[in-house]
């Protein structure tokens, strides 16, 4: 009713009758690029929280952001195959024109001269979603949106103990890229990724990367 007395104005202004003014409902929606997908994604992970709900879109048990982080929040500890806790290191995937942004690091940081997603250590209580938009503020200078979880794995260097490397698709961010902390930073196509000297523990992730080079990764079990 609230319908039909809201249109009858607009139908003696626009000359019908008869029929409905509002186009019927309709949910269906073609996904027509990744960026598209990735922003609906966070727009409905973010819908419990926007609702009040709850704090955290990780925390919602029926959302795939509940699944893509093992329902983890901010302070929880990961343990690892051998049941110790493991250091976490969160990775950055922006993408902008078809094109990824690989970072190298300078020739008096560890693992000199080495090439990389931009990222880092997670700080006490963080989330991997807040330390990659932390550290993305630190190293570029760009305030960020972390998007789904791509991937994650432990890896070990030589002598040391293992970590667990996660990955973000980085789906919007606000300001201009500034290297602050890189020997080099640059844009390529995902497929001439394989072409640079990464760093080992990336190497799975790279690997992965280049086997969909005309899409996107996404966890299989999304």
């Amino acid at each position: 009713m609230a319908e039909s007395r809201d249109c009858e104005p607009r139908h003696r202004i626009i000359g019908i009758s008869g029929q409905p003014f509002w186009q019927r409902e309709y949910y269906d929606h073609w996904i027509r690029s990744e960026k598209e997908f990735f922003s609906i994604v966070h727009y409905v992970e973010r819908n419990p929280v926007s609702a009040g709900l709850i704090a955290r879109s990780e925390g919602w048990p029926w959302s795939s952001a509940n699944k893509s982080t093992g329902g983890k929040t901010a302070g929880d500890t990961e343990v690892g195959a051998a049941g110790g806790s493991v250091t976490t290191v969160v990775a950055g995937v922006l993408e902008r024109n078809g094109q990824i942004l690989i970072c190298r690091r300078r020739a008096d940081q560890p693992h000199p001269l080495k090439w990389e997603f931009p990222g880092g250590k997670l700080e006490a209580d963080e989330s991997p979603a807040a330390a990659l938009i932390r550290e993305l503020r630190e190293e570029l200078g760009i305030e960020s949106e972390a998007g789904i979880e791509i991937m994650r794995y432990e890896f070990a260097y030589p002598r040391k103990p293992p970590i667990l490397l996660i990955f973000l698709n980085v789906t919007a961010w606000r300001g201009d890229i500034e290297n602050r902390i890189f020997e080099t930073i640059l844009w390529q196509p995902r497929g001439a990724l394989s072409a640079y000297d990464f760093l080992e523990g990336e190497a799975p992730f790279l690997t992965a990367l280049s086997a969909q080079a005309g899409g996107s990764v996404v966890r299989a079990e999304n």
